[in-house]
């Protein structure tokens, strides 16, 4: 009859053997297989950079104006516009980061020297009445606000150039 030490020994490599496997394999399959490569062919490319017809004619009023100052971009992730201070712990810096990832300023007008933005600018159409969008300004805003960067909210109602060239004076204080 096998005493305890004995059957300890004779099961004991054969499960430790066994689990080393089961190890290895599932980091195998973590590290080298598993991943299935991207279906690619779901994409396409669009049609136009701008979502409307109005961006369209802002964009072309904004160069008209201002092409000689600044560089016009449109369509600019506010998250290469302002970024979460570095002091924060990582997990709350993200959080923070994530709330800005997905929203986009329509315009930015640039200095030509440095690239550095010196306003943002927002085409306001009939979808910022809404609850969702008016707390997306605002939020927005306050973060222009805290970071010192002007922001403008053009209605597209209000699209005439001389009111543009007005307003965009008015807020970066050119004449």
């Amino acid at each position: 009859m096998l005493d305890i030490s004995q059957l300890f020994h004779i099961f004991f490599w054969p499960v430790v053997i066994l689990l080393a496997f089961i190890l290895v394999t599932a980091l195998a399959v973590l590290f080298f297989g598993g991943k299935e490569e991207p279906d690619l062919s779901v994409y396409e490319k669009r049609p136009y950079l701008f979502d409307t017809k109005t961006e369209l004619e802002l964009f072309n009023i904004l160069l008209e104006l201002f092409g000689d100052k600044f560089y016009i971009f449109p369509q600019v992730a506010y998250s290469h516009i302002v970024r979460v201070k570095k002091e924060l712990p990582y997990r709350e810096r993200f959080g923070y980061l994530s709330r800005i990832n997905k929203k986009s300023a329509d315009f930015v007008l640039c200095d030509k020297v440095q690239v550095v933005p010196q306003l943002v600018i927002e085409l306001d159409g009939s979808s910022h009445q809404l609850p969702k969008r008016i707390e997306r300004d605002g939020f927005v805003d306050g973060i222009m606000t805290v970071t010192g960067l002007p922001i403008l909210h053009i209605k597209t109602e209000k699209m005439d150039k001389e009111f543009v060239k007005g307003e965009v004076n008015r807020v970066l204080s050119l004449q």
